[in-house]
């Protein structure tokens, strides 16, 4: 894999890297989800059913629900530090930008969610050419008939309004804070024709790695039905795809190298944080997988996360950290202080673990991380033929626990149908049970011949992060 120019020159030599780090659901499309409530909030705030009569057949969270948490982070932001807060780019899934777009996506209301001051919400969300914005409460489109997929490319224009952004606050000496949201890499994967023909070559493949093609049955039903990955999907819509999204985070790469630059010119690099992160992973034929997310292997959960910053060295971290933690973070590192009264955020600050001479295992340290997942139908669906690989059922719905201290290094989920047994209550629910240790790919569920009470050990540590509330949770 050719690597980016901006990711080498900013992120690969200067970077502290965790290498643990964890989404906590392997499917919301939408950066912003880290910064919605998950179970401390929904436990505390008693907002558990709501969250259940908005889920909808696409995985959408009403926005309400969700801006009670950037709302959190944008004005706490605001009181303390930066004088100014953009976002750039994709905000919510669809579900939510109901009154944030113009029509015909949204209901035209072009709202501007709280705490930002200067916002560019991309309509649809799903949009890579021709799209829609909401631009500070205006409706705009950006076309040119001579660059159908040019001047209107959404990663491009994402990257100029943050970059425009950045150098305006820059130039007035005002504090900020940039959150830039492209779609890419996520399918369709569109890129640019400046990179159109990229990594067009036959040994640009989708990784081949120890579980890619690999049949499972001791999995669950989504997993153990899939058929086997023939050689024509392996190429159309495996390796295709992989080099359209290679393709497409070239437009990502430049909109990184711009700001760096734009910050290294105004000479302010040694006052500034950068955080490069994703919402998921992704699983490319593993386990006879099809191009997708949703389940609960490291494939999916785990993501990239990188940090360079004042003070911060250069090396890796491996306590289980996750997206979760980001805005709690970055309150930290502006001084500021929660503003949802008695109601901490879900999440920790990292800050502790980027500062130079923290010891590699720091003290007090969470060593389980919660990962759910609710399925995006409510249908159950049969394989249909060889090249029929199913993404999704209504029983592939799950809640686990990623676990990592000095004793073990494992991972452990139950599932259930999330139509019939919302509230996980129902017997005997199935369970896989991994050792890192001994089967990083994941490949042998070790749940069937595990010890009953161990398993039953971790059914009680998992219900009892699931029923948790305030400082209960970890």
């Amino acid at each position: 894999m050719t690597r980016s120019r901006a990711c080498t020159a900013v992120l690969e030599r200067q970077r502290l890297k965790f290498s643990d780090c964890g989404s906590i659901v392997p499917c919301k499309c939408m950066p912003l989800y880290e910064l919605m409530p998950a179970r401390k909030h929904l436990n505390t705030l008693h907002l558990r059913q709501k969250f259940r009569s908005t889920w909808t057949t696409d995985g959408s969270v009403r926005e309400e629900i969700c801006e009670i948490e950037t709302s959190k982070l944008t004005s706490g932001l605001l009181c303390t530090s930066a004088d100014r807060t953009g976002m750039f780019g994709k905000y919510l899934n669809s579900g939510g930008m109901g009154k944030i777009c113009p029509k015909p996506v949204g209901d035209g209301s072009l709202y501007v969610p709280v705490g930002w001051t200067d916002f560019l919400g991309a309509c649809p969300d799903t949009c890579y050419v021709d799209c829609t914005y909401n631009l500070n409460a205006q409706a705009v489109s950006f076309t040119n008939p001579k660059y159908p997929n040019g001047s209107n490319y959404g990663t491009t224009i994402i990257g100029n309004f943050s970059l425009d952004f950045i150098r305006r606050s820059m130039a007035a000496n005002a504090p900020f804070f940039a959150y830039v949201a492209s779609h890419a890499p996520h399918g369709p994967a569109t890129p640019s024709p400046t990179y159109a023909d990229l990594y067009s070559g036959a040994d640009v493949i989708a990784p081949r790695t120890t579980s890619y093609g690999i049949h499972s049955p001791d999995k669950h039903w989504v997993v153990a039905v899939q058929p086997p990955i023939t050689q024509q999907y392996s190429l159309t819509e495996l390796d295709d795809f992989y080099k359209n999204r290679m393709r497409a985070l070239r437009s990502v790469d430049d909109i990184l190298h711009d700001a760096h630059a734009a910050v290294a010119a105004a000479g302010q690099l040694d006052n500034t944080w950068w955080f490069f992160t994703s919402d998921h992973g992704l699983h490319l034929g593993q386990f006879c997988l099809g191009p997708c997310k949703r389940q609960p292997y490291d494939t999916d959960i785990r993501i990239p996360f990188l940090v360079v910053g004042p003070g911060v060295p250069t090396g890796f971290r491996e306590e289980l950290a996750g997206i979760v933690d980001l805005a709690s973070t970055f309150l930290d590192i502006a001084n500021a202080t929660d503003s949802f009264g008695t109601h901490p955020m879900d999440g920790r600050s990292m800050l502790p673990l980027m500062t130079a001479g923290t010891p590699q295992t720091l003290d007090g340290w969470r060593d389980a991380y919660l990962i759910e997942y609710t399925a995006t139908t409510g249908e159950v669906g049969q394989p249909s033929g060889l090249d029929d690989h199913l993404k999704d059922n209504a029983n592939n719905t799950f809640i686990g626990l990623r676990i990592k201290n000095s004793t073990m290094d494992l991972s452990y989920f139950e599932f259930t149908d999330a139509v019939k047994d919302w509230d996980f209550k129902g017997p005997n629910l199935f369970c896989e049970l991994y050792n890192f240790t001994v089967d990083a790919a994941q490949l042998h569920n070790l749940c069937p011949s595990a010890d009953k009470g161990f398993l039953a050990a971790l059914h009680a540590q998992l219900r009892g992060q699931l029923a948790c509330s305030g400082s209960d949770c970890v």
